[in-house]
């Protein structure tokens, strides 16, 4: 059975009294974690966790991120991840410790936003990091990114579904934010926040989850895609809490697709 990735805000707050080893890890900018985060949490910016080559983002590597998490203290789970906004920011993050095979990762749904509306504390005190004695061991998954040699040489496959998840002006090219303004050829767009309900943002009801992404349901393959990887792993996670085989996340993105010359557009 696949693993549900997304917990709520009242598990995790009993997680807080009762799991000795949990990591609360905030992805949102520095600014914003300290005018107030969940207490206790350790903060990791979502944007410089995958560095950026040229116009591509590059996925860390295990001993990179194994370095990282020891330093923020993380040597066993439950480790739980939340941003803002919904949560995309926390979702790039979560996205990259499960692709790293790390165990136990959790994605906040509703992300800050949630917990405050929950009625639960905040804190503006620094954090307080004690690294761990050893860093995890971790088993990366190969297959839960996809990269643009691979898209470009599967256009047109059956097999492969291709979910733009930026928004319409994104998907159309009006909004440009790239040398070339479009989408991957054969792209179905489903913006990220559409999957969102509420104030807080929150996951919509399952049963109108599983009727949006019935067709993908039925794909062997679905990758997802949005600016810089970051939108799209939101969606990513929906697909594995549904139960998809193999979601995959293009971690390159339009950042990527918009910049090469070499890959075809539509718009």
């Amino acid at each position: 059975m696949v693993q549900n990735p997304f917990v709520d805000v009242a598990t995790v707050a009993g997680w807080r009294d009762t799991e000795a080893t949990l990591t609360v890890i905030d992805a949102r900018a520095e600014r914003m974690f300290l005018r107030g985060h969940i207490p206790g949490a350790v903060f990791l910016d979502a944007r410089n966790l995958n560095s950026s080559a040229d116009v591509a983002r590059l996925l860390v590597t295990p001993d990179a991120l194994g370095a990282i998490l020891q330093d923020l203290g993380v040597s066993s789970g439950p480790v739980v991840v939340y941003g803002a906004r919904g949560g995309s920011d926390g979702a790039h993050v979560w996205w990259t410790l499960d692709a790293m095979g790390v165990k136990d990762v959790w994605l906040l749904d509703g992300g800050i936003e949630s917990w405050i509306a929950a009625g639960l504390p905040v804190s503006e005190d620094p954090q307080s990091l004690t690294p761990a004695i050893s860093p995890l061991q971790m088993s990366p998954d190969s297959g839960a990114g996809i990269e643009i040699a691979e898209i470009r040489d599967r256009l047109g496959d059956d097999n492969l579904l291709m979910i733009d998840t930026r928004a319409l002006e994104e998907f159309t090219g009006e909004d440009l934010l790239t040398d070339r303004g479009g989408h991957i050829p054969g792209a179905v767009l489903l913006p990220w926040d559409s999957l969102l309900t509420g104030d807080p943002q929150v996951l919509r009801p399952l049963e109108e989850l599983q009727a949006d992404l019935a067709g993908a349901m039925d794909v062997a393959e679905v990758a997802t895609y949005c600016q810089s990887g970051v939108r799209a792993a939101h969606t990513y996670a929906v697909l594995k809490m549904l139960g998809h085989p193999r979601p995959r996340l293009y971690l390159g993105s339009w950042e990527e697709w918009g910049n090469d010359a070499n890959v075809p557009i539509d718009q």
